[in-house]
């Protein structure tokens, strides 16, 4: 049964329970396949001769590589190395290469065209002399290989003369939708600033009269007279109103205790007015008698 360098022996206890207990094999001897290969392509010609053959083994596999010396027909397993590097590494760098040189490529390239290509046109340097050689355009341009994807020819459908007109309507029906949908916003836009512009027009006499009333104010001491608002949903019962009448009444209660309030300030200042105006009338008179004193 053949291994690769450094197998587990977890995995060679399993192999041989499964041939010895359901296989019932008699025997069984583990070797590794490289080392195998290198007796098989390198033994004597001559039958029963002793291996001497002197030799180093490179061992490419799917996820490893191993290097194995040969020394008189025997590895020396002390001095063997297992590399984490095999051709499922290297399929890997490969089709990052690719990607990397041909980003805009129109066709995904997948792991298993990069794993095709990397068995039929890769091939290992035998010595360095000939990674060197790469080093000229001419014979860089020479190991180049070119790789035909499969490329499927876009099939473009005739289309009959009916279905172009009932192409043709639908797009001047949905462009005539586009037209009403744009006109409603135009004028749903021109209804909002004319409600503004009033707004502001609104604002602009309110403070125009109040300005007015209070430009009086300053100059005749007198604050301009307001007619009493009515209020005559006050004292009717509820039972009298419905539910509007009721929210009205409830508003102009508010409104006539605000009313109300404003008066009293009214009034109050208004005597208040009156008695300094009374004070300083007195303080004037007895000035002039002690005067005339």
């Amino acid at each position: 049964m053949t291994e690769r360098l450094g197998s587990p022996l977890h995995s060679r206890t399993l192999t041989s329970e499964l041939m010895f207990e359901q296989y019932s094999v008699p025997t069984l001897a583990y070797c590794i396949d490289s080392v195998m290969s290198f007796y098989q392509n390198n033994r004597p010609s001559v039958p029963n001769a002793p291996f001497t053959q002197d030799g180093l083994v490179i061992s490419f596999n799917m996820a490893s590589t191993s290097v194995i010396p040969i020394l008189s027909g025997r590895g020396i397993l002390s001095q063997a190395k297992r590399i984490p590097w095999g051709a499922q590494q290297s399929t890997e760098y490969l089709l990052k290469l690719i990607q990397l040189k041909y980003h805009s490529f129109p066709t995904r390239v997948t792991s298993t065209q990069a794993a095709w290509m990397l068995h039929n046109f890769c091939e290992f340097a035998t010595d360095y002399s000939t990674l060197r050689s790469l080093k000229i355009p001419a014979n860089m341009r020479a190991s180049e290989r070119i790789v035909q994807f499969p490329f499927a020819l876009p099939v473009v459908g005739e289309k009959t003369e009916e279905e172009l007109a009932r192409i043709a309507e639908k797009r001047k029906e949905q462009g005539k939708k586009l037209q009403e949908m744009a006109a409603k916003n135009r004028m749903d836009k021109l209804m909002q600033k004319e409600t503004d512009l009033q707004y502001l027009l609104n604002l602009k006499e309110g403070r125009s009269e109040n300005l007015k009333r209070t430009r009086k104010k300053d100059v005749d001491g007198t604050d301009e007279p307001v007619e009493e608002p009515t209020f005559n949903l006050v004292d009717v019962p509820d039972a009298e109103l419905d539910d509007e009448g009721i929210e009205e009444k409830k508003k102009q209660k508010l409104m006539k205790a605000g009313w109300d309030a404003r008066a009293r300030a009214r009034r109050e200042k208004e005597k208040e007015r009156e008695e300094k105006e009374a004070g300083e009338q007195r303080d004037e008179e007895e000035g002039e008698n002690n005067f005339e004193e």
